[in-house]
């Protein structure tokens, strides 16, 4: 076999190994642009056993899940929310808001209709300033919200509740209501192999990174193996993910966390499977 035969033997071998290959991605392409094109429904399993659709923790729920797939995943026009045994929780379309209003786009980018009064905020000669009287202002600082004022907490958990002013308690009666076990050292609720490390409190004042540095130390401590620094006030997140790249084991949250745990007891689920986002099933 001379030189040429092999040569030609060679691009037709290749050549029908590019045209498998081909016809096999275009399949898959096809596939895909079947099952994201217009108007795309994916569903999702909470991994929860209760909850109807009037239920606010449901909404929060289903809310937080569409968020997180419209930002994922392009071609999904619905998401559908459903409980554990396939009970419908909540449906939401990408054209309609997160809270349950319709966003008109083609009025806000219509241009204003000829004659019509548009308000122009540097036209002083129209613009009213009401005379204030610093005498009477009523510079009385508003009284702070209770814990039981600023969550919604199931009954459950506030009949667990030690100290109605304490976050650690809170979470602490979180994790009981829910069925799990609970140790409370300092910051520090401990379940299991779990650390839940409650930093900061209700008072404006944001989580600094010796905040974040001391959580980890009492995580350290704690011996557990893995952790959850819930953030009671605002905190760099782009320094609680420097220190989650170098200590996977250990995440950040925000207040949020505290709710959604709170919503998960209320739904029939695991409290401590809902601290870092809404379990899925």
């Amino acid at each position: 076999m001379d030189t040429t035969t092999i040569i030609v033997m060679a691009i037709v071998v290749v050549g029908g190994m590019f045209l498998i290959l081909r016809s096999g991605g275009g399949a898959g392409r096809g596939d895909a642009q079947a099952h994201g094109g217009p108007g795309a429904t994916h569903t999702v399993t909470l991994d929860v056993a209760g909850g109807s659709p009037d239920d606010p923790g449901v909404r929060r729920m289903v809310n937080s899940i569409a968020t997180r797939v419209f930002s994922s995943m392009d071609q999904v026009q619905v998401v559908r929310v459903v409980r554990r045994d396939q009970v419908e929780l909540g449906t939401v379309r990408r054209s309609v808001g997160l809270a349950g209003h319709v966003a008109d786009v083609d009025r806000l980018r219509a241009p204003a209709a000829r004659g019509g009064h548009v308000p122009d905020p540097t036209d002083r000669e129209r613009v009213h300033h009401p005379e204030v009287h610093h005498d009477q202002v009523d510079l009385t600082p508003p009284t702070p919200r209770t814990l039981l004022e600023r969550f919604e907490l199931p009954d459950s958990v506030v009949a667990a509740l030690g100290d109605q002013q304490s976050p650690v308690d809170v979470v602490r009666a979180i994790l009981v209501a829910g069925g799990r076990s609970a140790e409370v050292n300092g910051d520090v609720v401990l379940s299991g192999d779990d650390a839940i490390i409650v930093v900061g409190g209700f008072d404006g004042r944001p989580v600094v990174a010796e905040d974040l540095s001391r959580a980890y130390l009492h995580f350290e401590a704690s011996g557990a193996t893995r952790g959850i620094e819930v953030c009671l006030g605002p905190y760099d997140h782009a320094d609680a993910h420097r220190r989650e790249l170098l200590v996977p084991v250990l995440g950040h949250v925000g207040p949020d966390a505290v709710q959604r745990m709170a919503d998960a007891v209320a739904l029939g689920g695991d409290p401590l499977a809902f601290v870092l986002e809404p379990a899925i099933a």
